[in-house]
């Protein structure tokens, strides 16, 4: 799965849970996705802004 597929779901259902019910994945899974791309992104400071809001 496309890790931003899953970081989109995240913020749109607000949960990591109810991201991964709704993607047919382990909550840890989509946690573990969701934290590669934070590992990826060159600005942890962004991302941090926007998981505030989950």
């Amino acid at each position: 799965m496309n890790h931003y597929i899953a970081f989109q779901k995240v913020v749109e259902t607000g949960s990591f849970t109810r991201a991964a019910a709704e993607l047919g994945y382990t909550q840890s899974s989509v946690s573990q996705m969701v934290a590669a791309l934070e590992e990826n992104w060159e600005s942890g400071y962004l991302f941090a802004h926007i998981m505030e809001f989950i």
